[in-house]
């Protein structure tokens, strides 16, 4: 015995359909099954599914804005602002005044010599000028004094070579008489020298004969050794007043109580 052919009834159960039916009825069953299929699939809203696709796009934009933020800290520069100070320097004015700049703007290179600026006083200080004034007259009056002094020192100085030649003369004059007079005291006393050694030579040549006594010869040559004296005597002090002459000559003196220089010379 052949089974019939099962088929799908709209209660959702299988049942056994006759063999005979055609390829109609089956036609006929596919298509209700179909239809009862997609009868009971829900419904998709469409609304439903563009907020969430908005919702999924909006999501994304966020994501990418955080983390665009977040890595740009890391790789981006930074800046700030900052101050320079620059050097200041005061100038001074004796006076007051007003200021006018040459300097066109404020931060320009400038040459070394160059005006920066002028102070003008566009009041008449009367108390300032007469200051000056003074101080001029002042300087005037010590310059005269100066000159004067220069004047009255030079006519000394004058003076004091005159003086001071004269008296180099005058010493000169007076050593070379002394030369003179000590070169006669040494003739003296070679002419003396000579008499007291013929006397000396004398009475020792009576004093051998016996004629004369032994007293009278010590007595002849005691004069004899005085002569001798005398007249070396005189030719030391020839030498030393010669020295003293040189010494004058040449303006220094060395003669006994006096300096090298006379006081006139000194004041020079």
């Amino acid at each position: 015995m052949t089974p019939e052919p099962l088929t799908l009834a709209s209660e959702r159960h299988w049942t056994w359909q006759p063999k005979a039916a055609g390829a109609l009825r089956r036609k006929r069953l596919y298509r209700r099954l179909l239809s009862n299929t997609l009868r009971d699939l829900p419904v998709i809203n469409s609304w439903n599914v563009l907020m969430r696709l908005v919702r999924a796009i909006v999501g994304l934009a966020l994501l990418a804005v955080g983390l665009y933020i977040i890595i740009g800290e890391h790789f981006a520069g930074t800046s700030a602002d900052a101050t320079l100070n620059a050097r200041l320097y005061i100038v001074r004015a004796p006076i007051e005044g007003k200021v006018t700049l040459a300097v066109q703007s404020i931060g320009a290179r400038i040459s070394p010599g160059a005006l920066i600026a002028e102070l003008t006083d566009q009041r008449f200080d009367t108390a300032r000028l007469l200051e000056l004034d003074r101080d001029r007259t002042n300087q005037q009056i010590e310059l005269d004094r100066l000159d004067g002094q220069r004047e009255a020192l030079s006519a000394s100085r004058s003076r004091f070579d005159v003086q001071s030649t004269d008296y180099q003369r005058g010493r000169v004059r007076q050593i070379e008489a002394r030369i003179a007079e000590t070169k006669a005291a040494q003739d003296a006393a070679a002419t003396r020298l000579r008499q007291a050694d013929a006397e000396f030579r004398r009475a020792n040549e009576l004093s051998t004969r016996g004629v004369q006594t032994a007293a009278h010869l010590d007595r002849a040559r005691a004069t004899y050794d005085v002569a001798q004296q005398e007249l070396e005597s005189a030719q030391q002090r020839v030498k030393y007043l010669e020295t003293e002459l040189t010494s004058a000559r040449d303006g220094i003196f060395i003669g006994e109580s006096c300096n090298d220089a006379p006081s006139s010379a000194q004041r020079i």
